[in-house]
């Protein structure tokens, strides 16, 4: 991970694999929170299904991150890092503008999951084009990849 200080402007890049995995650990997190407590205001049981079906996704995706830093052999994998501090900026303007429509339809629902899911490729494409670490840029290629299958998946569920 590199710093770049310019005036007020910090900019975080060049992450390393371990770091990578971190970032999506952090925004599968954000995730899970946002659909867990829309899940706890829905009555209707067909759109919290919806809801269960994100979940999982997020669910699985976190577990793949998490068995990628036991594989490279990070110790613990709950200790707090710099780039688990920062707001990625990807879950929170979906979580203000969409929870009123998702909590009245299935369908909306999951085309929230689908737009999470674009917005977290953007992110870590944006990533991508700043990392020169070969480690990090193949760790970002294994996490777009998951990102896109997630993505696919929600997009077959809609009818």
């Amino acid at each position: 991970m590199k710093i770049d200080t310019q005036g007020d402007t910090i900019k975080i890049y060049d992450f390393n694999a371990e770091e990578c995995y971190r970032i999506a650990r952090r925004l599968e997190n954000e995730s899970l929170e946002l659909y867990q407590g829309v899940k706890a205001a829905i009555k209707d049981a067909d759109i919290a299904a919806a809801l269960d079906i994100l979940i999982v996704e997020e669910l699985c995706h976190l577990a793949y991150c998490e068995k990628a830093l036991i594989d490279m052999g990070v110790e613990d994998i709950n200790a707090e890092h710099l780039v688990e501090v920062v707001d990625t900026g990807v879950v929170t303007p979906l979580a203000q503008a969409d929870i009123e429509r998702v909590l009245c339809n299935r369908e909306e629902a999951l085309k929230l999951g689908v737009a999470l899911e674009k917005r977290a490729i953007a992110f870590y494409e944006s990533i991508l084009a700043e990392t020169s670490n070969e480690q990090g840029r193949i760790a970002l290629g294994n996490i777009i990849e998951q990102e896109r299958g997630h993505r696919a998946r929600l997009q077959a569920l809609i009818s």
